[in-house]
């Protein structure tokens, strides 16, 4: 039983060598499957930046650049790997292992599923409506000073939106159906 023990450690030595030279090359394939897609990210991710566009700032600029830095770091790191694991021979320890590469996967996910999940939540922000109603008075204004047909245009269309309004907030009156044949109130045995 000693020596089969040992004649099992030296083979696992192999097997595993083995075993991470058939996986290595769709773990890379995983990789940079993640990586195109963290890029394509990115780049709809930069236009929901405050910089380019303020009425979507969904994320900081910080943000971005860190899951740029990620990207680029991951790439670098990728190509060095690759490289340095073809120079060795298959008998030779490996550098390249699986496990390396799931770990810079998960590095790569954290950071985009992050992202992802600020642009679920978020929400635009809101102007109250006090500001709005200001805004449609100055322009009331700003239009009424030249004509006097505007401003009345103005204030016909004001008006309107007020009954707009108050006929969105007047109850509706629920309609209730009179029951065909007259029944017995008698509770529901099944409830």
């Amino acid at each position: 039983e000693e020596k089969l023990a040992q004649l099992k450690k030296l083979s696992n030595v192999f097997l595993a060598r083995h075993w991470e030279h058939e996986e290595r090359p769709e773990a890379i394939k995983a990789l940079k499957g993640m990586i195109d897609g963290a890029e394509k990210f990115l780049v709809t991710g930069r236009n929901l930046t405050k910089d380019t566009n303020p009425e979507k700032d969904v994320f900081t600029q910080v943000e971005i650049d860190t899951l740029d830095k990620v990207i680029t770091e991951t790439n670098a790191w990728l190509k060095t790997e690759t490289a340095a694991q073809k120079k060795l021979a298959k008998n030779a320890d490996i550098r390249l292992t699986v496990k390396d590469i799931t770990d810079k996967m998960s590095l790569l996910d954290r950071e985009v599923k992050y992202l992802v999940n600020k642009i679920k939540i978020w929400k635009p922000k809101v102007k109250p409506a006090a500001e709005k109603e200001k805004k449609k008075e100055e322009e009331v204004v700003a239009s009424g000073s030249g004509d006097d047909t505007k401003s009345e245009d103005a204030e016909q269309q004001q008006e309107q939106a007020t009954k707009e309004e108050q006929q969105e907030q007047e109850p509706v009156d629920e309609i209730t159906p009179t029951p065909a044949e007259e029944e017995t109130k008698t509770p529901h045995s099944e409830l």
